[in-house]
């Protein structure tokens, strides 16, 4: 499931390969990586080995084409509004201003077991994020199909290497039960 596990960030428009081995994986790009830019490989909870034993919480590797790596940071919390236990596995959409939600997202994170999510290796500037179910696992919120849900802060703002909160989202599920007259 490695394949499907990995995820770089931001999408810089460069398609890569991964080849990968029994202890090592190496991701091959197509074209040069531009210049002072901050990739982060994130290996997500989706990763199981052939037992079906999972990650616990993400693994994430940053690399930068310049003299730096990013160091901004965005943590929050996922919990679920109905029963109170926290949200493994949520996924969070955080777009880079200007925004485009029919875009692909510049990044994305899944929370944990304990239900929280953290963006690291963050360049300063303006960013949107929010809750989607994301089924199709595509980073893009498809409206017809997907629920989304919004923090209580609608953008922050990250000067270089700031961090920032965003709380906890509780959040609710679609009631679709019928109704009926008794």
């Amino acid at each position: 499931s490695l394949n499907q596990a990995i995820v770089i960030e931001p999408d810089i428009g460069i398609s890569y390969n991964i080849d990968w081995g029994r202890k090592s994986a190496e991701v091959e790009f197509d074209r040069q990586i531009p210049d002072s830019t901050t990739l982060i490989l994130t290996v997500g909870t989706d990763l199981s080995d052939t037992n079906n034993n999972g990650m616990s919480s993400p693994k994430k590797i940053a690399v930068s084409t310049g003299s730096e790596i990013d160091k901004g940071e965005i943590v929050g919390n996922v919990i679920d509004a109905a029963s109170g236990e926290r949200s493994e596995g949520k996924r969070i959409l955080l777009y880079r201003e200007p925004y485009d939600l029919t875009q692909k997202a510049d990044y994305i994170a899944s929370t944990d077991t304990s239900g929280q999510f953290q963006f690291s290796y963050l360049p300063q500037g303006k960013f949107k994020l929010f809750w989607v179910d994301d089924r199709n696992r595509i980073k893009i919120w498809d409206r017809q199909q997907e629920r989304a849900q919004p923090f209580k802060k609608e953008f922050i703002t990250l000067e270089k290497g700031g961090k920032d909160t965003l709380g906890t989202l509780f959040s609710t599920s679609v009631d679709t039960t019928k109704p009926t007259i008794q």
